[in-house]
């Protein structure tokens, strides 16, 4: 529906007008009363809607060319392998929309308050500047594997060792140009036992899309959480916020390191059993990330308390510190806008803090949220420390048919963050969907047509940081399993936990063989059960209303597949 029709319709006193009431009115002793029910003609809504269009394309072309083969035998060893190429890329995007759909043109602001400049005209679709970006990309690559050491000369502890190098060069038109190597050893001192490791350099570009949305005026529900526990102000709870949204063309691209170091085995003397482990680590540059505007205010939350707590560590009385709110020296994040601390906001302060057992939950005032810009940005930096776990048991076949189990474990060690050069390095692991474990585990079954299979995953608890108490309530309700006391980069915090989630599918297949009907040669039938007990996520405070964090647990309750294919 077209905003300016509608309100130009409200204006009209003809019988073109619109009434939104549902009745007409009458005076009676100088009051205005009903009089009938009334219901506006199509004559007078058909004018008012218009379609809503939408332009979006993207164009992508490729050329490459590969090469790869051996060369002459390293030594004693195996021969050398090469593996070579070039890719030329062009890609383009483009979102438009047409006049009043995407924006109001230029101009518009002299017919207020029926357009206006900076808006469009369509109700309950935010404004959308149209797109125009492309971009070509150079890229060569190369990789070479010196086997040293292979079964045809292997020597006492040295039954196989591989030596891998590899680089890649590209050239982006608008980020420049890149050259990363990788490197990896594998080295087997035993038939049953291989020792790897590797390390390698990565690097990636911006999208069209990160580097070219112009600033737009958007409208975003999320809680002030530094203020709405001192408050308790519905203004300060979860309410539409003014977020600017864009995109940033000072982007750099992102760069990473990583190192990885593990082993494989498969057991000697059981027949099937292997087992795997692998130690990584990974250091990542001028990330590129969207931390949206409830990711905003939680970490402007963040700065701001580790801001008082250095302040109180200095011996800066709390009634004094002074956290610059409404000025350029502002302390928290510096894509948030607040207004000057007020007298009242003060009295509010005053009061929460008198009623804190410790300096360890006080917090000085600031003033009401004005705006913030949600941008794409390049963090300081991430580190991400782990390792991961690995097991395969195939079973010896028997008239039952043949069993395979299976199961993979990831432990994340450390999640550091650092969301600018000069800011703090954020610990992020253990909270808001960063679990320290996941793991899944399997059955598998196959005896000539029939297989079926058993698939089990895990997701660890963490904690949801945007569902807060205070330590008096928490200690008031006996200290109940889902808060947890979370110590938060020094500053301790009274916070949802959120319990594992734990969930199986399964399934069962038949494959008809050649000796079936025509019709059914090739055909395999699969039917299987998804989150089998109908297992719910777990709760956690999200700001769509879901009341589940998504990406964690399978949302949709139980669901039954069937699934028929055929092999020609």
């Amino acid at each position: 529906m077209r905003e300016s029709l509608l309100r130009r319709a409200l204006n009209r006193t003809d019988a073109t007008a619109l009434n939104p009431f549902g009745y007409t009115f009458k005076i009676v002793n100088n009051l205005i009363v009903a009089d009938k029910p009334f219901v506006n003609p199509a004559s007078v809504w058909d004018p008012l809607y218009a379609d809503d269009e939408r332009y979006g394309r993207t164009k992508l072309f490729v050329w490459d060319a590969k090469t790869n083969g051996e060369l002459w035998q390293l030594f004693n060893g195996g021969k050398i392998g090469v593996a070579s190429g070039a890719e030329l890329r062009w890609e383009s995007y483009d979102d438009k929309r047409p006049l009043y759909s995407g924006m109001n043109p230029n101009g518009s602001g002299k017919d207020f308050p029926y357009l206006r400049d900076g808006d469009n005209d369509i109700l309950a679709l935010s404004p959308n500047v149209s797109i125009a970006a492309a971009q070509t990309v150079y890229a060569f690559y190369s990789e070479v594997a010196l086997p040293f050491v292979t079964t045809a000369n292997g020597k006492p502890r040295v039954d196989g060792l591989e030596l891998t190098l590899a680089a890649r060069f590209e050239d982006i038109s608008i980020h420049g140009q890149t050259t990363k190597p990788k490197a990896s050893l594998v080295w087997k001192p035993a038939p049953w036992l291989k020792l790897r490791g590797s390390f390698n350099e990565s690097f990636r570009a911006p999208n069209l899309v990160q580097t070219s949305v112009t600033s737009l005026q958007r409208s975003v529900a999320a809680t002030d959480a530094y203020r709405s526990e001192v408050t308790a102000l519905a203004t300060d709870g979860n309410v539409n916020r003014l977020v600017f949204r864009q995109g940033n063309q000072e982007l750099k691209p992102e760069t990473a390191q990583s190192w990885v170091a593990g082993f494989a085995v498969e057991v000697p003397k059981i027949k099937g059993l292997a087992l795997t482990f692998d130690y990584w680590r990974l250091n990542q540059n001028a990330v590129i990330d969207n931390i949206g505007a409830p990711g905003t205010l939680s970490r402007d939350e963040l700065y701001l308390d580790l801001a008082v707590q250095k302040a109180l560590a200095a011996g800066t009385p709390i009634n004094q510190i002074d956290l610059g709110s409404g000025t350029a020296n502002y302390q928290g994040y510096r894509t948030v806008t607040r207004k000057p601390v007020t007298a009242v906001d003060r009295a509010a302060y005053d009061a929460f803090n008198a009623r804190q057992p410790t300096n360890a939950t006080k917090r000085a005032p600031v003033g009401e949220f004005v705006s913030l810009v949600d941008n794409y940005v390049n963090l300081g930096g991430r580190d991400l420390e782990g390792y991961e776990l690995g097991f395969q048991y195939r079973l010896p076949k028997t008239k039952l048919g043949q069993f395979t189990v299976r199961g993979e474990s990831t432990h994340y060690l450390r999640r550091e963050d650092k969301a600018e050069e000069d800011g703090p390095v954020l610990n992020t692991l253990g909270k808001n969907g960063r679990a320290d474990w996941r793991a899944n585990a399997s059955v598998s079954w196959r005896n000539g047509a029939w297989s079926s299979g058993w698939f089990t995953t895990y997701y660890g608890s963490f904690v949801d940081t945007s569902a807060a108490t205070t330590e008096v309530i928490y200690k008031a309700l006996g200290r109940p399993r889902y808060i947890s006391e979370y110590y938060d980069n020094g500053v301790i915090r009274y916070v949802l936990r959120v319990e594992p989630v734990v969930m199986h599918n399964t399934y069962l297949a038949y494959r008809f063989s050649r000796s079936a009907h025509p019709w059914l040669r090739g055909v395999t039938v699969r039917g299987g059960v998804n989150n089998v007990f109908d297992t719910e996520p777990s709760i956690s405070d999200e700001t769509q209303g879901t009341g589940y964090l998504g990406g964690v647990a399978n949302v949709r309750g139980r669901q039954f597949t069937l699934d028929i294919s055929r092999q020609f």
